[in-house]
């Protein structure tokens, strides 16, 4: 009997969420659903993915413990300080997470912890010793939850993603090799535009996850993880072929009613090179070709034919020969790392890529993004202050940064994506928490409908690309199912 991926995924979830579960309870710890809500965050779709999802968050974790702590310690009496100085470190999280994509879960763990460690100890208790108690307590949770799902990811069916990251690659070379093939005929008056703007779209998605890929790969496979600088340089040049290729199209209004060839001398021999040599990167990197040596056409501008021009066409038939130009020498630093991935040696000297760009000191994009963020923040913040009878002031200030903090992260997934599956984990554990628990006397009747509660809703709402939804369900089945003694109702 072969198991689809969906129950496999939707049985480590169950495992790991009954131990933790089990663990936290047996230690009489306070608060368990902490270490439930490490375990949902951390479950992934590969083995990979999962281990550094744990060490992300173990470490994020810490990090919202120390700046909780120093907070508490600078301004244990002054709540405006207090508030303004917790926006503005999670501004600085937020404003990282956005700009770094092999750390970002990192930072998004320690910004969306920030709140709990350090509002609870405000509202519970005394400042210092209930902040460092809270702050100790969700540290160990976090850790708890984290390991146990890190060993059943591993163990129990462990999905391997390094298939995933080398199709991802061979699909967005493959995708830019049909593009330049499809732009060679633009020249010649034979185009199919609406492939190319499917083409086109789909390298916009699909280059924004080869990075994320191959950082989850490299818990997969040993090799991959040896060759991680020489992948990530490999990647970089993708990345900047296909803005290269984007200016090349831009220009092709402006070319559109001249014979290219006339000027452009070897072009034909040129774009046929280097679909050719697009398509041997693709056969190294998965070890169906041989290392060889590379020879390209080099397309020469012909100055005397271009002089029958207007200064408008010859400025755009030089800007186009530019362009071809730079194509070449990308896909021939491509094939040389192409070739070093394929005989395990990393490179010693990673070309650099130029991708002609300015990268600003500070991100005004970014910059935007975090002001929005912090000011999500201080407004929940000014309603707690203000509105006294606004109930579980932590919850909802956590809830407003997390959303935050999201759409900071993915403004390309709307909003409303998590709330609807957030609503149908609400209503089930509510009807779950209102209705049978009541009539459970034992560890081993709260496992079993903790157990079938999340496998039904892992398995619906599983999803290997997107895993919002299913963290959405399934939060709100551990913040309302806590597996706090005495319940309250």
């Amino acid at each position: 009997m072969i198991l689809s991926e969906r129950f496999k995924h939707a049985s480590r979830v169950s495992v790991a969420l009954l131990i933790t579960y089990g663990l936290a309870i047996a230690w009489a710890w306070e608060k368990p659903y902490w270490a439930g809500m490490s375990v949902l965050f951390c479950a992934m779709a590969t083995a990979g993915s999962s281990v550094k999802a744990c060490v992300d968050r173990v470490a994020g974790t810490g990090l919202s413990l120390l700046a909780a702590l120093t907070l508490m310690s600078l301004f244990p009496q002054d709540r405006w300080l207090y508030l303004l100085t917790m926006c503005a470190m999670i501004g600085v999280t937020t404003y990282l997470q956005i700009g770094s994509q092999r750390y970002a879960n990192v930072w998004f763990n320690a910004g969306f912890n920030l709140p709990i460690i350090a509002l609870l100890g405000v509202v519970y208790g005394f400042i210092g010793p209930a902040t460092f108690d809270v702050a100790v307590l969700r540290f160990q949770q976090t850790a708890l939850g984290a390991l146990v799902f890190g060993i059943v990811a591993l163990l129990l069916w462990p999905g391997r993603g390094e298939l995933a990251f080398l199709k991802t690659v061979q699909d967005v070379t493959s995708s830019q090799r049909e593009l330049v093939d499809l732009y060679a005929k633009r020249m010649a008056a034979s185009f199919d535009n609406d492939r190319v703007d499917e083409l086109r779209n789909r390298l916009s998605g699909t280059l924004t996850k080869l990075r994320p890929a191959l950082y989850d790969a490299a818990y997969d496979k040993d090799e991959i993880n040896t060759m991680c600088a020489t992948w990530e340089c490999h990647i970089d040049h993708a990345i900047t072929l296909n803005t290269v290729l984007e200016r090349w199209h831009e220009g092709f209004d402006e070319i559109k009613q001249l014979e290219l060839q006339r000027y452009i001398k070897g072009l034909h021999d040129f774009t046929e090179d280097i679909t050719a040599c697009l398509e041997t990167i693709n056969a190294l990197v998965v070890d169906k070709a041989e290392p060889g040596v590379l020879q390209l056409v080099e397309p020469r501008l012909d100055v005397e034919a271009a002089r029958e021009l207007t200064h408008f066409q010859r400025a755009a038939v030089m800007s186009c020969h530019d362009q071809l130009l730079k194509i070449g020498k990308l896909v021939a630093a491509q094939y040389g790392i192409a070739c070093a991935i394929r005989k395990r040696e990393p490179m010693k000297h990673e070309p650099k890529v130029d991708t002609g760009l300015q990268v600003p000191v500070l991100d005004p994009d970014r910059l935007a993004v975090v002001f929005r963020q912090m000011y999500t923040l201080f407004s929940a913040g000014l309603v707690a202050i203000f509105v006294p009878s606004v109930p579980n002031v932590v919850f909802m200030m956590t809830l407003s940064n997390s959303f935050a903090m999201m759409s900071a992260a993915t403004p390309q997934i709307p909003l409303m994506t998590p709330v609807k599956p957030a609503m149908y984990g609400l209503l089930i554990s509510g009807v779950l928490y209102m209705l049978l628990m009541p009539r459970l006397d034992s560890f081993l009747q709260y496992g079993i409908m903790l157990f079938a509660a999340c496998f039904i809703m892992t398995y619906i709402t599983y999803n290997p690309v997107n895993p919002l939804p299913r963290i959405a369900s399934t939060v709100m089945l551990v913040c309302i199912i806590t597996g706090e003694t005495p319940p309250a109702y």
